[in-house]
């Protein structure tokens, strides 16, 4: 398919080409449209939902696994939105090095100006003001 293709009148199925069938899928429920920069997608407002809210819900099964059977889960993710959702510790690393490590609250206390640009940059979470 190229970028001017038209939305797919026919579904391919999955069974003849499992990558075209889901192609045919997002483009026919308008999720997601092809951009002009080859190999990107731009994300229609309902396929941007729909993916926050497997997201969410996938963030609450990591989340109540890790409750209910008493383990840890290590979670590797630049979305600070489910890192702050799942994580009781976090810990934040740069050029591969361990930045910081702590609860939520220690994280969104820290004085780390690498820290805090990071974290406010992702707009997922606040800084509390933690000036004297």
């Amino acid at each position: 398919m190229t970028v001017n293709d038209a939305t797919p009148q026919a579904i391919t199925r999955k069974s003849e080409n499992y990558a075209e069938w889901y192609t045919d899928v997002v483009r026919k429920a308008e999720l997601a449209d092809y951009s002009p920069v080859r190999g990107c997608m731009i994300i229609r407002p309902y396929g941007y939902t729909l993916w926050e809210n497997v997201q969410r819900a996938l963030d609450d099964m990591i989340k109540e696994t890790a409750d209910s059977f008493g383990v840890t889960s290590v979670v590797i993710s630049h979305d600070m939105a489910s890192v702050f959702r799942i994580g009781d510790r976090i810990s934040m690393l740069a050029d591969g090095v361990i930045v910081a490590t702590g609860t939520r609250s220690e994280i969104l206390h820290s004085r780390s100006h690498y820290l805090r640009e990071f974290v406010e940059t992702s707009g997922a979470v606040r800084f509390e003001d933690t000036s004297p």
